[in-house]
């Protein structure tokens, strides 16, 4: 892990791991230590309790949600006050009412995920958001100037 972590900030890519996903690395305060001394820059992940170990580890935490109801919203704003997460992911992320809404509660960025087919899903979403709301047309840039930090770490030459 170390030589490909090496490899990505030599690229000035961020590394983050998929802790739901990543298989063969505790989820607990040793696999997130693990992963902090290998260099990793930071965590994906629904669990609360990974979020704030990675948080006490100094790495950059992003919490995903399932939002499916206006009790789902509650839940997301009340868990990100006890995580503390850096950023939070939305799904799907057709959920631009949604979004809005925890915008007037949560003051760290917000990304929307799933459910994208294709890039003008995203861009068509952002694009409404420009029109509804001129205070955000700099999210668009965020989010795409950022995708290239997203690549697995096997894309790593």
């Amino acid at each position: 892990i170390r030589d490909k972590v090496a490899q990505a900030h030599e690229k000035s890519i961020l590394l983050y791991v998929h802790m739901d996903l990543a298989e063969g690395i505790g989820k607990d305060r040793a696999g997130i230590n693990y992963l902090a001394n290998m260099g990793v820059d930071g965590i994906i992940s629904t669990r609360s309790n990974l979020i704030k170990l990675a948080r006490e580890a100094n790495m950059f935490t992003v919490q995903r949600f399932f939002v499916v109801d206006s009790h789902s919203v509650d839940t997301v704003i009340e868990t990100v006050k006890a995580s503390k997460a850096d950023m939070i992911e939305v799904m799907p992320g057709v959920v631009s009412k949604v979004i809005s809404k925890l915008k007037e509660h949560i003051k760290i960025p917000i990304i929307a995920g799933g459910l994208f087919e294709d890039e003008n899903d995203p861009r068509s979403f952002f694009y409404i958001r420009k029109l509804s709301r001129p205070s955000i047309p700099w999210i668009k840039v965020f989010l795409w100037s950022f995708l290239p930090i997203w690549r697995p770490v096997w894309n790593v030459t």
